[in-house]
């Protein structure tokens, strides 16, 4: 059994940089919120990993549509630990992730996208602390 058109075709993941330098919250996008009779989703592949490589993960994000989406987890793989939170308004959401690891990496890419997602924001941004009122997924 073939991938992709019958032949094996690797998706190419963004280079990964130092961006968490000192170990903490990051905002992974900030999207814009559907009404709700929304009922689409989209996902992102998100890599982290520290100096070295020594602690990784990778992990895909599904993202609910609707007028508070919210991420859930579809599946992770790695040797570390991480968080995930959410902050909705009535207009956008950010999605954020939580890394210890100091001078380590995130990146992100969106494998599906609905067509209807807007996204207002897609660049990894440090933030340090989690922001008053955003909520913290609870990961198995």
């Amino acid at each position: 059994m073939g991938g992709l058109l019958g032949e094996k075709v690797p998706m190419i993941f963004p280079r990964m940089s130092e961006n968490n330098v000192k170990g903490g919250w990051l905002r992974l996008a900030t999207i814009i919120n559907r009404d709700a009779f929304s009922r689409d989703c989209s996902m992102m592949e998100v890599h982290f990993a520290n100096y070295n490589c020594s602690n990784h993960a990778i992990i895909l994000i599904g993202i609910r549509h609707g007028s508070y989406p919210a991420p859930f987890l579809v599946c992770k793989g790695g040797n570390t630990s991480f968080k995930l939170a959410y902050k909705s308004s009535d207009r956008n959401t950010d999605i954020y992730i939580y890394f210890a690891q100091v001078n380590s990496c995130i990146e992100k890419k969106w494998v599906t996208k609905s067509s209807i997602l807007t996204i207002q924001n897609d660049n990894i941004e440090y933030i340090g602390n989690l922001p008053d009122g955003a909520t913290e997924i609870q990961l198995s």
